[in-house]
């Protein structure tokens, strides 16, 4: 198989694995690339075994957030990377929040309850 067929294909699965979690999150943000990126990397080695395909999520991970950060550098400007990752940053802040409210406001009834 050739490299330039080997690229397709990879860019193929990319774009429909973030496009696919995308539409599973309901939401259209960073995650989505990264998160398709992992997808594309683990099943690109899946047949190495777990270890290497592990890694390759990884590295497929890590080159989903920097296709973002490049397109979306390229699409609105150069305060992309920074705001994109700065609201990352910012949700999953927000998201670790809530979880302890929530386990703070679940301790708070079993309290009352006994």
């Amino acid at each position: 198989v050739s490299t330039q067929s080997t690229g397709a294909v990879l860019v193929l699965i990319y774009s429909a694995s973030s496009a696919l979690v995308g539409m599973g999150r309901e939401k259209e943000d960073l995650w989505n690339d990264v998160l398709g990126g992992g997808i594309t990397g683990g099943f690109y080695k899946s047949t190495r075994g777990i270890k290497t395909a592990a890694t390759f999520t990884g590295i497929g991970m890590i080159t989903g957030l920097a296709v973002n950060l490049v397109n979306g550098t390229l699409d609105h400007g150069k305060y992309y990377a920074s705001d994109t990752l700065t609201d990352a940053v910012k949700d999953l802040w927000y998201q670790r929040r809530v979880r302890e409210r929530d386990s703070e406001s679940e301790r708070e009834r079993e309290r009352e309850r006994e």
